[in-house]
């Protein structure tokens, strides 16, 4: 089963990806591009690098590569994000460093940066309508956008470049949370033990344990029971699947089980859940895998949307 290193995939642009997608929930994951998020509608909350964030419409996040991050809302409402995933390779004639810088924040919805932050907003989205307009011109004005955001953030936001040392110790990191993936990937339908990962590792459950919850910011159980939940709701999706073989197939130990965990997440029953997302399905490019539920709009629609804000700043 694949792990969540996503392959960010590069459609338009060299090394550049800008999307608008409604998004409900993503386990965490990680990969190598930097990746700024601007929440345009609805609140969300964001698990970067262990550390949680709260956020709501007009905050932006930065993300360094290889940080692991989760995002999910409450209840069944999701958040409308403009997404801009570009690999350190984009700079690689311009600024060959820049595959060694890490910011060192990632919410910079910061008072101190207030003077300079809406016009980093219009250059997020100046960025997107080019990207999205079908013109070939425009992926030409888009590039200079993107150098024109990482400028503003190299400019305004603390941030160092690592050295060998640090990169060796991130890579070091990175493994054992992608191996810890697929651990679970491949176990979480039946009964799952750190123990048996930790000792696969070499170190002590105590040591599996803390490392987790210091990565992901949150325990072992809460992570599988956020698989098995995601499992579920892909089940979900497709038609005519039994209960029964949904609980069975995501690690639930019986229908009950399964109830109450939709309920609390959602405030639905899991055929409530079912047929809502059924009628979504009609209307949106909809995504439901075992790590994601997300709507991707498509470019004309998220044009509609772009053309809309960019009157609002």
């Amino acid at each position: 089963m694949k792990t969540e290193f996503e392959i960010v995939k590069y459609e338009k642009i060299n090394n550049a990806n800008i999307f608008i997608v409604e998004m409900n929930y993503r386990t965490p994951h990680l990969h190598r591009d930097f990746e700024i998020s601007f929440i345009l509608e609805g609140h969300s909350t964001l698990v970067i690098n262990g550390k949680r964030y709260e956020g709501n419409a007009e905050d932006v996040f930065i993300l360094n590569p290889t940080n692991p991050h989760e995002i999910f809302t409450h209840g069944d409402v999701g958040a409308t994000i403009l997404c801009l995933q570009i690999s350190p390779r984009f700079f690689s004639d311009t600024l060959p460093a820049m595959s060694n810088v890490f910011f060192d924040v990632s919410n910079i919805n910061l008072p101190e940066n207030s003077e300079w932050i809406a016009s980093f907003r219009r250059t997020l989205i100046e960025s997107a309508i080019a990207y999205m307009n079908p013109h070939q011109n425009s992926h030409l004005y888009c590039a200079a956008r993107i150098n024109d955001i990482f400028y503003m953030l190299l400019e305004n936001v603390p941030h160092h470049y690592l050295s060998i040392a640090d990169q060796q110790a991130i890579g070091r990191k990175v493994d054992r949370i992608l191996r810890f993936f697929e651990f679970v990937d491949l176990n979480f339908m039946h009964k799952i033990n750190l123990q048996d990962f930790a000792e696969t590792e070499g170190v002590s459950l105590n040591y599996m344990s803390s490392f987790i919850k210091k990565n992901l910011n949150k325990t072992f159980r809460e992570y599988v029971s956020d698989v098995r939940f995601s499992q579920a709701c892909k089940l979900l999706t497709i038609e005519n699947k039994r209960l029964t073989d949904v609980f069975l197939e995501s690690g639930f130990s019986d229908l009950r089980y399964l109830t109450k965990a939709f309920l609390q997440r959602t405030g639905m029953r899991p055929n409530e859940y079912r047929s809502k997302h059924k009628n979504l399905r009609n209307e949106y490019k909809y995504k439901s895998s075992l790590h994601s539920s997300e709507k991707l709009y498509s470019n004309e629609e998220a044009l509609r949307i772009l053309d809309y804000l960019k009157t609002c700043y």
